[in-house]
């Protein structure tokens, strides 16, 4: 039969078998003998099992990493198969279409139209409001990023962490809708 002891400077300890009165006088002095230990993170308080609270910093680390991760996977429909170095040059083709909407052509917009077969007016104009929309929508993520950065870095226990994410999301949810898009967009 199984029994639980704790002494308050050994700690706790179980045993897989029947402890004799002799075994039990030959533990240290202050031993006392304790129900089973329900689990890894409980600790012993002197008179009964408490569950030890969440490690606060790590409950936090989690959901900064979940917020990131959902940030993450929702851009990524926007980036998905184009490559980094391409994706490095939006910008640049940003200011470029602005440009050859205003009537100063541009060599990356030509070039690019060269090769695609488009109207170098037609893809400037389309790569300036894709522009734009990925703009508002990175505005946006970023925005939401470090909120969530800082009502979870504030949270003080598990549940003001567990709160400050679900804010988040409730936030992420707000957006998508105010941009016209869903997690599933």
């Amino acid at each position: 039969m199984q029994s639980g002891f704790w002494h308050p400077e050994r700690g706790y300890w179980q045993t897989n078998d029947t402890v004799t009165d002799d075994i039990v006088r030959g533990y240290p002095p202050g031993t006392v003998n304790v129900p089973l230990q329900p689990g890894p993170d409980h600790s012993w308080s002197g008179e009964t099992w408490v569950q030890n609270p969440p490690d606060v910093v790590a409950e936090r680390s989690k959901a900064l990493a979940t917020m990131v991760s959902w940030i993450s996977r929702f851009l990524s429909q926007f980036t998905a198969g184009v490559p980094p170095e391409e994706i490095a040059s939006w910008p640049t083709k940003s200011i470029a279409a602005q440009a050859h909407i205003a009537g100063e052509p541009q060599d990356i917009i030509i070039g690019e139209a060269l090769l695609t077969g488009e109207d170098p007016d037609v893809l400037a104009a389309a790569i300036w409001a894709k522009s734009q929309r990925y703009i508002a929508i990175i505005a946006r993520m970023t925005g939401l990023r470090r909120m969530s950065t800082n009502t979870i870095a504030a949270a003080t226990t598990a549940d003001d962490v567990a709160a400050a994410l679900a804010a988040s999301m409730a936030a992420a949810t707000q957006i998508l809708a105010d941009i016209g898009l869903s997690q599933e967009s």
